[in-house]
């Protein structure tokens, strides 16, 4: 059996997706996370799969937001860290104040 024999198959899953298909563009995120919700559970409502399929993309999407939020929390605890180990937070590597070099403010030199 070559490949063209398997693209060529039409099974259940393949029919589902087809026939549940919706144009995505233009959607939202969360727009498009709720039109595959739809399709996933319109499927397997008719293949007698996960019935509560919603309740678990919801969770996920609770635990994926709460894992943003703890990395953002933990960038900002560490950038207040870097300006409070920095003596000026206006001076960086890029000599923002002019005539000042890294030598004059105890950094090292060139």
């Amino acid at each position: 059996m070559g490949v063209h024999h398997i693209a060529a198959q039409r099974g259940t899953i393949t029919r589902a997706t087809r026939t549940e298909q919706r144009p995505m563009s233009g959607l939202t995120p969360d727009q498009a996370v709720t039109a595959l919700r739809e399709g996933l559970e319109t499927y397997l409502a008719t293949t007698g799969g996960y019935h509560d399929l919603a309740t678990q993309m919801d969770a996920e999407r609770d635990r994926v937001r709460a894992l943003r939020r703890a990395i953002a929390d933990r960038i900002e605890a560490d950038i207040a860290i870097l300006d409070a180990l920095t003596p000026d937070v206006d001076l960086e590597d890029g000599h923002d104040v002019e005539n000042v070099t890294l030598p004059m403010r105890g950094g090292c030199a060139a």
